[in-house]
């Protein structure tokens, strides 16, 4: 064992110098499968220590880390088992960015990623046109001044009054995929004959973390935190650790340097307070609330800090299910749904489980986008359209549950 802790000291020494330039040449992505205790605590203590990036961790006890060819030789050296996922992490990065500044004002794509300026600018464009349907407004300001920008769409009736449906994205930066989708949904709410514009007021929230989403068009593509500063070392916390419901308690790290660093106190960023109170200021309005992330393919409900269920999961359940079955049947994509910690991981202080267990919203559901791992937060192009397609389904049959239409 003090073979093994002088291995480890060297290899967190070593995993100093990564990407910090947001420069990938050489970056593979690894999925790792630990085959004895030790190595899943070597992985869980290099996490939390802020030393290595995880993309997604399995139920298997697998995880996908990002690398370069270096330290994927010491993950070797240190008798881990991995796979490639990617290869070139480089080249993907440089396709994803193709095409930036060329959408035309007031509109958005869905065959390539679009920035905060155009999905904003689409959202200005939707109410300007549809002043009697849609208004944006700001949740609140980032720590680098950004407005966490919505859209409000409901049409007939008194909007005051109304069920409100919360659908938000983008919390973590580097999940390109769930902006686009969240785009996609008002998009498609604008287009709706179903009557869900008129049975409830919508709020879309499409970019969370508006700092870190523009920070990953001009500076590290995968960045995952906010940028807020506090100290001298490392910036940002992870917003999807920092709500005020069983805060720091599993799943997070206290080292500003780990990726899932829940911040110096629950609710510190202004990101997570700006959804806190939102929540709170409609308690009893909300009925469901839809936050995207990416990736793992998975529709799931509180809670991530404990294996306990909530009273009403079997509603939740049910709801999943139809959901889920939505999805499907639009390119044959296969999703698990479940409770978080059952088919994912233990985490806590998420968005997810605050708005259950602090708010009391009745229908909360995390969408884990696609894929499940070969491109990961890198989804190609040829993706977005057929992606954001099969979610609007689990959507809107999800928010017809929750509104009992």
């Amino acid at each position: 064992m003090k073979l093994f802790s002088a291995s480890l000291l060297c290899f967190l020494v070593s995993w100093v110098t990564c990407a910090s330039a947001g420069r990938y040449e050489g970056f593979q992505v690894l999925r790792v499968s630990p085959r004895k205790d030790v190595e899943t605590k070597l992985l869980e203590r290099m996490e939390q220590e802020g030393y290595l990036d995880v993309f997604r961790r399995g139920r298997d006890g697998s995880v996908d880390v990002l690398v370069d060819k270096a330290k994927a030789k010491l993950l070797a050296d240190f008798g881990l088992k991995s796979d490639t996922l990617l290869s070139d992490v480089d080249r993907l990065v440089e396709n994803q960015m193709r095409g930036r500044g060329q959408v035309r004002y007031g509109n958005v794509t869905w065959d390539r990623y679009n920035t905060l300026e155009e999905i904003y600018d689409y959202m200005d464009h939707i109410a300007s046109e549809h002043p009697d349907v849609a208004t944006v407004f700001s949740l609140g300001k980032t720590w680098e001044g950004r407005d966490i920008k919505a859209l409000r769409l409901t049409r007939d009736g008194d909007e005051d009054t109304k069920p409100i449906v919360f659908l938000d994205a983008g919390f973590h930066a580097r999940e390109w995929i769930a902006p686009a989708v969240a785009s996609y949904t008002f998009h498609s709410l604008m287009h709706d004959a179903t009557g869900l514009l008129s049975s409830a007021v919508w709020v879309v929230a499409p970019s969370m973390n508006p700092d870190g989403y523009e920070y990953t068009w001009t500076g590290d593509r995968l960045w995952r935190k906010t940028r807020s500063n506090r100290t001298s070392v490392c910036k940002g916390v992870d917003p999807n650790r920092n709500f005020d419901f069983h805060w720091m308690e599993v799943g997070a790290s206290d080292n500003p340097c780990s990726e899932i660093y829940a911040g110096p106190s629950a609710l510190s960023e202004p990101e997570t307070m700006a959804l806190a109170d939102y929540m709170e200021a409609h308690r009893g309005r909300v009925k469901a609330y839809l936050t995207l992330h990416s990736y793992s393919q998975l529709f799931m409900y509180p809670f991530g800090h404990t294996l306990d269920l909530p009273e009403d999961w079997e509603e939740l359940d049910r709801v999943a299910k139809l959901a889920v079955e939505a999805l499907t049947a639009v390119h044959g994509t296969e999703y698990e749904y479940g409770s978080c910690s059952s088919i994912l991981y233990l985490d806590a202080g998420s968005s997810r489980d605050y708005v259950k267990g602090v708010v009391e919203v009745p229908y909360v559901y995390t969408i884990e986008l696609r894929d499940q791992g070969y491109y990961g937060f890198l989804l190609p192009p040829e993706q977005i359209l057929p992606t954001c397609e099969e979610t609007w389904e689990a959507i809107r049959v999800a928010a017809k549950e929750a509104l009992a239409l």
